[in-house]
Order: C-alpha cells, then sequence, then structure tokens
C-alpha cells in the first residue's frame, strides 16, 4: 500500500524571509499539511530560524532532526548545526 503525505517543501535563500513571512502569517492554525522550510544561510548566521518562523505563524515551528516523525499542521527547519552554508 502506498502512503501519501501532505508535506510543502520551500526553499530560498537569506533574501528569501519578506516572501516568507507573508507565505506564514497567511496559513491558518489549521492548515492541513506540514511545511519543510529550508534557508541557505551564512555562516555568521544567528540560527534563530526557528524563532522567527514561529513569531510569523500560527502553526508550530520547530527544528526538524534524523528519524522524526513529520505531522501535518507543522512547520519544520533544519537543526541550528545544519543551517550554516557547508555543514551537512
Amino acid at each position: 500500500m502506498d502512503t501519501f503525505r501532505d508535506i510543502v517543501v520551500i526553499g530560498g535563500s537569506e533574501g528569501c524571509l519578506v516572501p516568507l513571512r507573508k507565505v506564514l502569517s497567511g496559513l491558518p492554525a489549521n492548515f492541513p499539511a506540514a511545511i519543510l522550510i529550508v534557508v541557505h544561510t551564512g555562516p555568521s548566521s544567528p540560527r534563530l530560524l526557528a524563532s522567527i518562523f514561529n513569531s510569523w505563524s500560527a502553526l508550530p515551528v520547530e527544528y526538524g532532526g534524523d528519524g522524526m516523525a513529520i505531522e501535518t499542521g507543522r512547520v519544520y527547519t533544519p537543526s541550528p548545526a545544519r543551517e550554516a552554508y557547508g555543514n551537512r
């Protein structure tokens, strides 16, 4: 049996924060999909994306990790160790 998930994936550079704010602030608290956001940041980035996204969103925002279950109605961004350019 096939498994289907409702997932929205968004990627961008540091200049994408203004459009991301518009997108996240426009989503209802009962949005029926998970949202995965990856933003390319520089090595000097303060690692605050989850906090920033959380202030814009009615959905809970958290850092994702290996093996973590993805749930609808949540926003995920890479853990701070993975945000920096070149860290994998």
